[in-house]
């Protein structure tokens, strides 16, 4: 990185270097086609996250609460190494 002249200020180099940044972007098809795959795959993450991240953590929860016998967390259950007492 080069020093800042006298003359400038550090918005001045900054917005200049911004626009060459996006200058090469707008000249790059490879770097345009993967800012549009970041922002479908951004906008694909939001719209599962508003509709339908509730239902699948709340039905993947319940499904693995559930206790059935003969799985191994019922005999984890069952057969539990530590007594437990209750104190009522």
């Amino acid at each position: 990185m080069g020093t800042i002249p006298d003359n400038e200020s550090y918005d001045t180099v900054g917005s200049r270097r911004m626009k060459t940044v996006v200058d090469r972007v707008n000249k790059s098809a490879r770097c345009r086609c993967c800012l549009w795959m970041l922002a479908f795959w951004c906008a694909a993450t939001v719209i599962f996250m508003l509709a339908g991240y509730d239902k699948v953590v709340q039905t993947v929860a319940v499904d693995q609460m559930v206790l059935r016998q003969g799985s191994q967390k019922y005999e984890a259950w069952k057969d539990t190494p530590v007594p437990v007492y209750y104190r009522l």
